[in-house]
């Protein structure tokens, strides 16, 4: 679906529970009540996780920022995952700033249901470093090996 009709769409049923005076349980979001992490995407390229943090605290305390980097330039990738203290907050950020203008574009915020940490945290190395290359890669430069395709031609 086009990020522009998804975020008009959650703007309809946040409205109408809104009117129907649902309360917590009978709302969408709680069906992501066991998650505080969100999704944004449409970000200008050129935000850094401090704007992000000016931007997503209004709703409350941030834990977790991961804005989304390319791993050979280091340059934004227009989208991020951020968690919050409270997952009240996230039901807030979603409400309140999904299709909101931030630096000239229109940001789309939703629920992350199964945030998966990135697998550098899990190992105990730091996730934000960003290696030359990668280590199987590295490792098949120094042997002079890469990835052959099914004709037998190599790949690097």
């Amino acid at each position: 679906m086009n990020p522009l009709t998804q975020i008009k769409n959650t703007q309809k049923i946040t409205k109408r529970e809104i009117e129907l005076g649902l309360f917590e349980k009978a709302s969408w979001h709680a069906r992501f009540a066991h998650s505080a992490y969100i999704f944004a995407g449409g970000l200008d390229y050129e935000l850094t996780e401090g704007d992000l943090l000016a931007v997503f605290a209004q709703y409350g305390e941030l834990v977790d920022v991961h804005l989304v980097r390319d791993k050979t330039t280091g340059r934004s990738k227009g989208f991020a995952f951020l968690a919050y203290e409270d997952q009240r907050s996230t039901v807030l950020a979603v409400d309140n700033l999904s299709g909101a203008v931030v630096a000239g574009r229109k940001i789309r915020v939703e629920h992350v249901d199964n945030y998966k940490k990135r697998k550098a945290e899990l190992e105990g190395e730091d996730p934000d470093a960003v290696p030359d290359e990668p280590p199987a890669k590295q490792q098949q430069q120094q042997q002079g090996v890469g990835a052959r395709g099914a004709a037998g031609e190599q790949f690097r």
